[in-house]
């Protein structure tokens, strides 16, 4: 079951014994501040969570399967998030 972004600022209100406002904050902050790495070229290790990485995915020509088509892909930033092994397990 998912959680949505006003439960996740509950609990983290909760678990730092402040208000939602300032939790809300907190965890606008921290996502800000990961895609502004991201943007700038940076990836961002958060150890026993995850990796947010990005990298340049270069233009080329494709060929759409049902018409044979050949289109020109644009190049494009492609940005991944893979979680922990210790969050996996």
């Amino acid at each position: 079951m998912a959680i949505n972004k006003k439960e996740l600022v509950g609990t983290v209100a909760e678990k730092l014994g402040s208000t939602k406002k300032d939790a809300a904050l907190a965890l606008e902050a921290v996502v800000e501040s990961i895609k502004g790495h991201l943007t700038e070229g940076q990836d961002v290790q958060l150890v026993g969570f995850a990796n947010f990485t990005q990298k340049v995915v270069p233009a080329h020509s494709m060929v759409l399967g049902l018409t044979g088509e050949t289109i020109e892909v644009p190049e494009r930033t492609q940005y991944k998030a893979k979680m922990s092994k210790t969050l996996v397990k």
